[in-house]
């Protein structure tokens, strides 16, 4: 996984950090990766010591990859972005990702959403190790790309800033090999300490926001609700 650690806190300079130091603790697992010819160490956490260790080091993000450290070359979850631009309505998020829904499903793919903390959703599909990540990005770049053919004037595949303009940014390219995306129940390095939570359909249905939850009323929401996700 990719971290983003933030020594000062959210507001203090913050700085990326995939590969392991060669003083982590036992209870970090060092995950061999081949890389520009070398083998490279990326960071791994299987265990509440290992993510104490970091969140100790300033972690405020966890951002891990598609697979499993058992299967890295077969995702085990397929993800799309869903990212507004500032003008784009938030009811017009939570209709792009019912319309992502039912499109998988006529797929016969269930999808699973979540917010990201920040102004998007991601919605989540659990895959089988079936496919590798080729097949699953071009798989994904389909889909996305079907969407944008219905809708051009609301959605766009590019990821240049010119031309998001007023659009969402379905992003699919989070499902490359080595591409990451937050972690449910990952802080955000912003203010009020943000949290990418699991909820839903009907919970978005209803209205509720990317930016719903945060260190203030998480803890009363994991005492009160289900996991959303408890069948992913």
């Amino acid at each position: 996984m990719t971290l983003i650690r933030c020594p000062d806190g959210w507001n203090g300079e913050c700085f990326f950090q995939k590969h392991l130091d060669k003083k982590s603790p036992p209870s970090v697992k060092p995950v061999p990766i081949e890389e520009d010819g070398e083998t490279k160490y990326y960071v791994a956490v299987n265990s509440l010591a290992g993510l104490m260790y970091f969140v100790q080091m300033g972690v405020l993000e966890f951002h891990p990859w598609g697979a499993k450290v058992d299967n890295l070359d077969r995702p085990d979850r397929m993800i799309f972005d869903l990212d507004p631009d500032p003008s784009v309505s938030w009811p017009k998020v939570i209709e792009t990702a019912r319309l992502l829904r039912e499109l998988l499903a006529m797929l016969e793919l269930k999808a699973y959403v979540k917010t990201t903390g920040g102004k998007g959703l991601h919605v989540v599909v659990p895959l089988q190790k079936r496919n590798d990540w080729a097949e699953v990005k071009g798989f994904s770049k389909t889909i996305v790309e079907k969407l944008v053919q219905v809708q051009p004037k609301s959605y766009t595949s590019s990821a240049s800033k010119a031309g998001r303009k007023g659009k969402i940014y379905l992003d699919y390219l989070r499902n490359a090999k080595g591409s990451n995306a937050v972690a449910a129940y990952s802080t955000r390095a912003k203010a009020g300490g943000p949290i990418s939570v699991p909820v839903t359909w009907e919970e978005l249905e209803s209205g509720i926001q990317s930016d719903a939850f945060n260190l203030t009323n998480i803890f009363e929401r994991l005492r009160s609700s289900d996991d959303p996700w408890q069948d992913f």
